[in-house]
């Protein structure tokens, strides 16, 4: 009996969904008033057909100094934070997060920001939480490997274009200060 009725909740939950998320690819201003309401991200946002369609990824890139080692260590691309899993295509929580990394990079390589003096730039949340980020990943990779904890650290912003290309090019857009941790 009750997994019967579980049965059915699910049923209609998915009934409502289904049709909710087709309706929320529209652009249109009501939609926006749909999406309000979705609290928990559960509508997806599709671009099938952009009117800016993306042609270049971006990478954060990291290095770091230790006091034994007075030279930088070499560049390392920032993984996105968690691996893909299958459950993703319903229910995917660290998309935020991703959208966030992304977001900053995105938000840092803006002409406002990008023009701006380096000690205004630091200030800004975007560049804040990459700073963070790397800084957590590379005091957790040290911690996993044994290596010795790191004593400063610098990012990058990379651009990749043209991977539908057979030749990938690679730009450095942004080089953050060096940072002490």
């Amino acid at each position: 009996m009750i997994g019967e009725v579980l049965a059915w909740v699910l049923v209609a939950l998915f009934a409502i969904w289904a049709p909710l998320s087709a309706i929320a690819q529209i652009r249109q201003p009501w939609n926006r008033k749909l999406r309000r309401f979705d609290f928990f991200g559960l509508i997806p946002g599709w671009n099938f057909f952009a009117p800016r369609p993306i042609v270049a990824d971006y990478f954060v890139s990291y290095r770091t100094w230790d006091a034994a080692q007075r030279a930088a260590q070499d560049w390392q691309r920032m993984p996105l934070p968690g691996e893909r899993r299958a459950i993703d295509t319903v229910f995917n929580p660290r998309r935020r997060a991703r959208k966030a990394q992304w977001g900053s990079a995105d938000y840092l390589l803006s002409q406002p920001s990008r023009q701006a003096l380096p000690i205004q730039r630091v200030t800004t949340p975007s560049y804040l939480l990459l700073l963070g980020a790397v800084t957590k990943h590379a005091r957790a990779t040290a911690a996993r490997t044994g290596a010795p904890v790191p004593e400063a650290i610098q990012f990058r912003i990379d651009c990749v274009r043209g991977h539908h290309l057979s030749e990938q090019t690679l730009i450095v857009w942004l080089e953050s200060e060096k940072h002490r941790l």
